[in-house]
């Protein structure tokens, strides 16, 4: 997580420097999206210095999960987790992101054994879904092998 936030830090950083190089005097709106989760923990602390630098500029952040048309909605930067699909909107990548596999004692109690990953097939899985998106599927890498499981 520490790493995303650095990394977040330098895209504003970025957005600092081509506003120096531009003008001397940085002012205006700015709008910014962000995926909830990410934004409360690594944009949000970091706009109180942003704002300190730049008193003059009036961010508006939109912290939700939903795709948007940053186009038809005015957003000047959006932060999301996953691809931008064809567009032609500009991406920059700010980091990686690792998942968790995880239950409860309760449930591995009477879940049928997990000794590999095609063992989840017999598993009750949860995904996350929403109108444009389905992430069902996971990829595994086994460090011991070296290669996707």
């Amino acid at each position: 997580m520490l790493k995303e936030a650095h990394k977040v830090e330098l895209a504003l950083q970025t957005i600092e420097h081509i506003s120096e190089d531009s003008q001397s005097i940085v002012a205006g709106d700015l709008n910014i999206s962000c995926a909830s989760a990410q934004g409360r923990v690594h944009l949000v602390p970091l706009l109180t210095r942003f704002l300190s630098l730049y008193p003059k500029v009036n961010v508006n952040l939109q912290l939700e999960d939903r795709f948007i048309d940053m186009v038809a909605e005015n957003i000047d930067v959006s932060i999301r987790v996953g691809y931008l699909p064809d567009s032609s909107l500009i991406a920059r990548k700010l980091g990686d992101l690792s998942g968790v596999l995880c239950a409860t004692p309760e449930y591995l109690t009477g879940a049928p054994a997990l000794k590999t990953p095609s063992d989840l097939l017999h598993h009750r899985c949860l995904f996350y879904r929403n109108k444009k998106l389905a992430m069902n599927s996971w990829t595994f890498f086994s460090e011991k092998r070296g290669r996707r499981l």
